[in-house]
């Protein structure tokens, strides 16, 4: 979520919190399919339906479920009238983030399901390491909603 919301925040110069509430909002999805995550407990009809029918971290750990993302976070953009390809760029990255850090870990994912190919890293879910990298991604995000940096911004003051 955290890195979601970092990424979200910098693809959308124009409105960057919306960017980071896109993004960090679409980085939480692909846990919909645990009822125990945040995102299974706020959605928990989905939620426990997918539980009965796929396994974590399989169909909703996908750039195909990123996709989905990119189109409901472009969608509601456009109701609200809100930039609608920021926004879905937002929702898009912010998915894909989840399954990058998902990857680090030791159980990993499989990105493009059905093929085969499934990285794994060596953090442990809730270890020190995963938790050591949620904080530095929740220091940028307070960083990114103190200064209001766009990508281009953000990188030129490294």
């Amino acid at each position: 979520m955290f890195l979601g919301a970092a990424v979200g925040a910098l693809t959308t110069p124009a409105v960057p919190l919306i960017g980071m509430i896109a993004g960090g909002i679409a980085g939480l999805k692909p846990d919909i399919d645990s009822p125990g995550s945040t995102m299974g407990r706020r959605l928990w009809p989905v939620s426990a339906a997918l539980k009965g029918t796929v396994k974590h971290r399989t169909i909703a750990h996908t750039v195909w479920f990123c996709l989905l993302m990119a189109v409901l976070t472009g969608f509601i953009a456009y109701k609200f009238d809100l930039p609608v390809t920021a926004s879905a760029l937002a929702g898009f990255l912010g998915a894909v983030t989840h399954l990058v850090l998902d990857g680090l870990t030791v159980s990993g994912v499989a990105p493009f399901m059905p093929a085969a190919w499934h990285p794994r890293g060596i953090i442990r879910t809730n270890g020190i390491a995963d938790i050591l990298i949620m904080f530095a991604f929740v220091f940028i995000d307070i960083y990114l909603i103190g200064n209001g940096h766009s990508l281009s911004r953000f990188f030129h003051g490294l």
